[in-house]
């Protein structure tokens, strides 16, 4: 049976107490990572109409726990496409409402992804600050997701202001964190941008590391990354 029948079960009449039982409705978190899977599927008109679909029944729950759940994998999406506009709108609207309502967990995934957003758009100081905040925060609270995309945030950040070295202990750290976490959505891109950094350093093994990334988008039927490590070999065949 595909996703779609299983989130067509999801009444909301009768099923809006789900919320309450487990945290966040089940009916926002079915579309919500079904989003997901079509965003990296590389369906991103479905997706995109699944997470409206979302967000359009997180604010009629009205559910803080579940509004801000459906915040923290907008944000996600929006960083996995690249959207560094709309990353950095809903994580700073996410930080903020959760630190108004002191809820701790929601405020460090927010910074997460302001962090990645703000890198993304270029502002490599203030991304690492806003990660390195965030990812002391999530230690406290004994969280490691995320962790492999953030390192490898912080290494495109680190190679672009020419700390190359530093970069590559970061990737390095990803790759451990995945294997340590099975944390394996990112494991793809953590290659590619190891990848970038050799490049951009003059140093060997990034076709390695380039046609590594390419076979786990490829084995995981990640469309979207196989489309980005694909443009990074032409990018790389270029130069």
């Amino acid at each position: 049976m595909s996703a779609k029948p299983y989130v067509s079960l999801y009444d909301p009449k009768q099923d809006h107490q789900t919320a309450h039982l487990f945290g966040h409705d089940q009916g926002v978190g079915s579309l919500c990572h079904l989003a997901i899977a079509l965003t990296f599927l590389g369906n991103d008109t479905q997706a995109r109409t699944t997470a409206v679909n979302a967000a359009e029944l997180a604010r009629s729950l009205n559910n803080a726990n579940t509004m801000l759940y459906n915040s923290l994998w907008s944000s996600f999406m929006s960083v996995v496409r690249c959207d560094w506009a709309e990353a950095h709108e809903t994580a700073t609207a996410m930080v903020a409402e959760a630190e108004e309502r002191s809820m701790a967990l929601w405020a460090v995934f927010g910074r997460h992804f302001l962090g990645c957003s703000l890198i993304g758009r270029g502002a490599a100081e203030a991304g690492l600050a806003e990660i390195h905040r965030a990812r002391s925060e999530a230690e406290k609270l004994k969280n490691r997701i995320f962790l492999p995309m953030t390192l490898s945030f912080e290494a495109q950040a680190l190679a672009s202001l020419g700390r190359f070295d530093e970069a590559l202990c970061q990737t390095g750290l990803a790759r451990r964190a995945i294997e340590e976490t099975g944390e394996l959505w990112w494991q793809a891109e953590v290659y590619r941008i190891e990848s970038e950094v050799l490049i951009a350093s003059g140093r060997p093994h990034a076709e390695n590391r380039m046609r590594r990334a390419l076979e786990i988008a490829v084995q995981q039927k990640a469309k979207l990354l196989q489309d980005r490590v694909r443009a990074g070999i032409a990018d790389a065949a270029l130069h």
